[in-house]
């Protein structure tokens, strides 16, 4: 997975583009998250994947930013939109990517 470190980068990223985008929202300390990153990169449908570590990026709109209250959280833009899931199962991921 590609790590977002930028804002330039994050606002390439979430561009709305044709097919979804998953960004992967995590710290080095959540062992959560390690695990949701190695399921996600063994089970996902092929979909653009990006993760940002919300503990070394500032980058994010303050708004943004307060919306995440539990790791892991899951961003994924899908046809211009954005759905936010925290402590999401992969079925849960599977059915918005499709």
């Amino acid at each position: 997975m590609e790590q977002i470190t930028s804002l330039k980068k994050y606002s390439e990223v979430i561009k709305n583009k044709k097919n979804p985008i998953l960004i992967e929202l995590y710290t080095p300390w959540c062992s959560k998250c390690k695990k949701m990153e190695y399921t996600i990169l063994e089970s996902m449908p092929k979909c653009e994947m990006y993760k940002l570590n919300i503990d070394e990026e500032p980058f994010i709109d303050e708004k943004e930013f307060e919306s995440i209250s539990l790791l892991p959280c899951i961003w994924i833009y899908k046809e211009g939109k954005k759905i936010e899931l925290e402590n999401p199962t992969l079925d849960m991921i599977e059915s918005i990517i499709r």
